[in-house]
């Protein structure tokens, strides 16, 4: 017959003899020439009955032979095609954790392909077997949603739907506080202020990181020679890092690029340099510079730029290192932190970050020790640049030398390796030597860009970011989106760290906790300087003004004791700012809770012994205001003074300003418990207003953002 009938795997059709009168058992039944067939194409018994295979076979279409088995020219043929199996849903099981809404789904005839609809819409799905899968999407907003499951084809088929219910805990906005808005900026900025989150609600939250972006960099670190920064005038009013950190905190605390500086920020946490290595500012300033003009761009030109950095240079030995004698081999520092810390990491990484496994269930190495010894072959004969003549090695702290410019190539004599290179060969077989060069800057762009298209550094830039932006937990399926725009930004380009940056900030992770609560899990520590910056800011405090570059007279003295004191208070509690203790960072981006299985980085800083200065700090800016600065706070205190004599006004409107508009009430009854042990006569309101900031401040609930 032309009409080949359909058969599900597992499933039975019946062929018959017919219209004939010699007795079944003197015929003889075949699958594919194999009599009774086999497991690979499906059985057939002595009646005709056909039993389709567990699997469907690569060509999946079958030809079924009668044959009588004493005259073998009378038989008869047929075909049968066979299909994947109709997959059905017993049970799906949800939890909400990690920004994500993870389902366990139990039921049959799942197989690998199998693809998870969530109302309508493939999400990630992994095939644990045959009756269970297991998938993740971002929270949707309905409470009941269809779960089905789709297998593929041939014979694509949907399951019936499951109704799946769960309890999503809403976040209850108090007036017209944006929670979103403020969430956003506790992301994106080194904390919100009352006009910033008027601005978001405003514009909305797109408009707000579009603007962000297209922000030209205020932040330029000021001209400097020799460490020491110089005024029309060239009169030297202040050379060391002191100054360099009071420029960092004006920056953070009150410039209007805050998206870019504190992307420049993060990225300054994965290409580490330390002022207690390099205390030359003219050096670290540029270096700076290189951050925060590059936060958009382009990861390769960062790459490159920092790679030429005096400042990396000195930090981490390429600056000078040359040619090695027979037989030795140059200095590997750089080649070594490059792939390690800077770009690919120790080990291979899916698109979500999640580590490749070899047989035997192990991690598999990114790169070997071969590939760091010729990567160093490359980044040799880079000098310093002479502030008048070139030469080679050129003394990184010599009055000779311009620290402020990037390194050069030095290709008078035998500095610089000229053999024949292989790097990263495993992923770039063909044509993978690098010829030597005379032109060690070519030499330099083929390496780079080789490390660059190396398929580790979208996950593993992607979730860095992720952690210092938005949460120290990000699911996987957070990360490969990300990852994806990493390697795409829709335009062909990989590498656009403005791209990676928005979406990271609207991804349906980042944006979930807008609405609804988040789960253990999510968010991050406030790490020192965020949490130094984030208070200064929601009290209003801007205390930097810019230097006058035209004006021959030294800074006022409070702007460096206000530096002084700043640097101190965070150094303190771990994390005294361009001050990284080495080239790992403030903490590793893996560090896990003690007692839990929860990444928080942050939390590596927080002891028995920094978490008491946290609430020394906050309160020293309450009851001193930072006095030996010249700061006074008395008027941020006066407004919530002003509102001691109705607790509850006063702590509604803390948790406004601090919480996301979101203090949970217990921590809100705790305060409201110590105000009201205050007397409320007009001599002692500030005393309540500071007993309730300071209650605020130094809670896990403003400590932690989420």
């Amino acid at each position: 017959s032309s009409n080949i009938p359909e058969v599900r795997t597992g499933e039975r059709l019946q062929f018959n003899l017919n219209g004939s009168d010699i007795p079944a058992q003197r015929f003889a039944w075949s699958i594919n020439g194999v009599v009774g067939g086999n497991e690979i194409f499906g059985a057939i018994d002595s009646s005709g009955l056909f039993t389709a295979p567990s699997s469907v076979p690569s060509a999946n279409t079958v030809k079924i032979t009668v044959a009588s088995v004493t005259d073998p020219n009378l038989s008869a043929t047929a075909a049968a095609t066979i299909l994947n199996p109709i997959p059905s849903i017993r049970n799906v099981m949800a939890d909400v954790s990690h920004g994500s809404l993870n389902l366990d789904i139990a039921g049959a005839n799942f197989m690998t392909g199998s693809q998870v609809q969530l109302g309508g819409q493939p999400v990630s799905t992994t095939y644990i077997s045959k009756n269970q899968l297991h998938a993740s999407a971002p929270v949707p907003q309905a409470s009941t949603i269809a779960v089905m499951v789709s297998n593929p084809a041939p014979g694509a088929v949907n399951s019936a739907a499951y109704a799946l219910s769960f309890t999503r805990l809403v976040r209850e906005s108090r007036g017209s506080f944006s929670i979103p808005a403020a969430r956003l900026l506790d992301q994106a900025t080194f904390g919100p202020t009352a006009a910033d989150i008027a601005l978001v609600q405003q514009i909305g939250i797109p408009a707000y990181i579009d603007q962000q972006l297209t922000l030209p960099t205020t932040t330029q670190w000021p001209p400097s020679l020799n460490g020491a920064f110089l005024n029309a005038a060239n009169n030297q009013i202040c050379s060391n890092m002191t100054c360099a950190q009071l420029l960092w905190f004006q920056n953070a605390i009150q410039n209007p690029d805050q998206l870019r500086q504190r992307t420049a920020f993060a990225l300054s946490q994965i290409w580490v340099i330390s002022g207690g290595t390099i205390p030359q500012t003219d050096s670290y300033l540029p270096f700076m510079n290189i951050l925060s003009n590059r936060a958009f761009d382009n990861y390769y030109n960062l790459m490159k730029d920092v790679t030429l950095s005096s400042s990396m240079g000195f930090y981490l030995d390429m600056g000078n290192s040359a040619k090695a004698a027979t037989g030795q081999l140059p200095n590997e520092n750089y080649a070594r932190e490059l792939l390690q810390l800077f770009t690919v990491g120790l080990y291979l990484l899916n698109d979500d970050g999640t580590y490749q496994l070899d047989s035997n269930g192990q991690p598999i190495p990114t790169y070997t020790e071969f590939d760091v010894q010729e990567l160093a072959r490359v980044f040799t004969g880079w000098a310093f640049q002479g502030a008048t003549t070139q030469s080679f090695p050129q003394t990184f702290t010599s009055g000779s030398t311009d620290r402020s410019k990037p390194m050069v190539f030095y290709n008078s004599g035998a500095q610089h390796d000229m053999g024949t290179k292989q790097v990263l060969c495993a992923y770039q077989p063909s044509g993978c030597s690098i010829a030597g060069q005379s032109d060690g800057n070519a030499e330099l762009t083929i390496a780079l860009q080789r490390v660059f298209n190396h398929p580790n550094v979208p996950p593993f830039v992607s979730k860095q970011l992720i952690e210092h932006l938005v949460t120290s937990n990000p699911s996987p399926a957070y990360v490969s989106r990300i990852s994806q725009i990493f390697e795409n930004n829709g335009n062909g380009v990989r590498g656009d760290l403005a791209a990676v940056v928005k979406s990271i900030l609207l991804d349906p992770e980042a944006r979930q906790g807008d609405a609804y609560l988040l789960q253990n899990g999510d968010g991050h520590l406030r790490e020192p300087v965020l949490y130094v910056t984030a208070v200064l800011r929601g009290l209003g405090v801007f205390p930097v003004n810019p230097i006058n570059y035209s004006n021959t007279a030294n800074p006022p003295q409070f702007l460096t004791n206000f530096a002084s004191q700043m640097s101190g208070v965070c150094s303190n509690v771990g994390q005294n700012v361009l001050f990284a203790p080495s080239v790992f960072n403030y903490f590793p981006p893996d560090y896990i809770v003690p007692g839990t299985t929860v990444t928080g980085p942050e939390f590596q800083l927080l002891t028995s012994a920094t978490a008491p200065l946290r609430a020394n700090f906050i309160d020293n800016v309450l009851r001193n205001g930072f006095t030996t600065s010249a700061i006074d706070i008395s008027s941020q205190i006066a407004n919530y003074a002003a509102m001691a004599s109705n607790p509850d006004a006063l702590v509604d409107a803390l948790g406004q300003t601090f919480l996301h508009g979101q203090m949970t009430p217990a921590l809100k009854s705790r305060i409201l418990t110590a105000v009201l042990s205050i007397p409320s006569s007009n001599t002692q309101l500030n005393d309540r207003a500071k007993t309730a900031l300071f209650l605020v401040l130094t809670s896990s609930e403003y400590q932690v953002v989420r």
